[in-house]
């Protein structure tokens, strides 16, 4: 299902996740079609916008820059 989204995607996923293993994020972000980024932040799950906020912020950020500048 995940490879016939053609639109960029953007994964966020901590090591340290409890509840989703991060195998399972990597196995799902391997399995889209490109446009698509990885970012590996760190803290578990219910935690990880605390403890890794910064890139996390910066992340989306960046990530909502780059489409928004295609897009137009």
């Amino acid at each position: 299902m995940i490879k016939s989204v053609n639109a960029p995607k953007l994964f966020i996923h901590s090591r340290d996740d409890e509840v989703v293993p991060f195998r399972l994020g990597k196995k799902l972000y391997n399995a889209a079609s490109s446009p698509k980024e990885l970012i590996e932040i760190e803290g578990p799950h219910n935690n990880v916008f605390l403890d890794s906020k910064e890139k996390y912020i910066s992340s989306i950020k960046r990530f909502i820059e780059q489409v928004s500048k295609k897009e137009l």
